[in-house]
């Protein structure tokens, strides 16, 4: 039993340093680099489709009229989608999520651009991993003796600069506050049609999809839904 104990001894004291010194390290700047590789191309792919930029500007609108209502931060959380938008979390009447919707669209229009973002958007996480990424894989790269002193650094511009850069992002990237053409067909609640998407609702709390479509007149904002023949008239 004691030359176990002693072989196990041994082991510990040989591996842990390799672990700490060597592949810890590259394991994280591995981590970093498919970050820096699947980040990247995801957020030029939201880019590259206006519809879902607009959605998302709506979205973000939404989210930020239905707070100033409220007058606090609301646990809600939204994503946008090819045909509109989903809103998660709080129970609120489909009419009362309609009417903040419209309002949004309103105001965008009016050119209130800067509800078109907001600090809690999902890009503020990406923002964080990039920025944590990216700093990380620059110092492994040169100045590897630092890698410890550099993880730190990372942290601290990932906490500090996240905000700043998903807000930027928003702006250029994953948002177009130019909304016009758009309007609010209807709200209707998220069925599960998936296991995926039970999972969603169980870790997100009640959702409604805003159902956004294009139209032929600028002004028009709210579309009848004909749910029986599944027709949009503007008006």
């Amino acid at each position: 039993m004691f030359w176990w104990f002693l072989l196990a001894f041994f082991l510990v004291l040989f591996f842990v340093p390799i672990l700490v010194l060597v592949l810890l390290p590259l394991g994280l700047t591995a981590h970093s680099i498919a970050v820096l590789l699947t980040a990247i191309p995801q957020l030029l792919a939201v880019a590259r489709d206006r519809q879902r930029r607009r959605h998302h500007a709506l979205e973000h609108a939404t989210i930020n009229v239905l707070e100033e209502r409220a007058g606090a931060s609301l646990p809600i959380s939204g994503l946008a989608v090819a045909d509109g938008f989903y809103i998660s979390g709080l129970f609120l009447p489909p009419t009362t999520i309609r009417d903040a919707a419209e309002e949004a669209l309103a105001r965008l229009e009016r050119g209130e651009t800067h509800l078109a973002l907001h600090p809690r958007c999902g890009t503020t996480v990406v923002a964080g991993q990039l920025l944590f990424a990216l700093t990380l894989l620059l110092v492994f790269l040169f100045w590897p003796e630092w890698f410890w002193l550099g993880m730190l650094l990372a942290l601290g511009i990932a906490m500090s600069g996240a905000r700043p850069l998903s807000m930027m992002l928003q702006r250029f990237l994953t948002t177009d506050a130019n909304v016009r053409g758009l309007a609010i067909s209807h709200v209707e609640p998220l069925i599960p049609a998936s296991i995926g998407q039970f999972l969603w609702i169980v870790s997100a709390g009640s959702t409604w999809k805003v159902v956004v479509v294009e139209t032929s007149r600028p002004s028009a904002r709210r579309v009848p839904f004909d749910g029986a023949h599944g027709r949009y008239r503007a008006f």
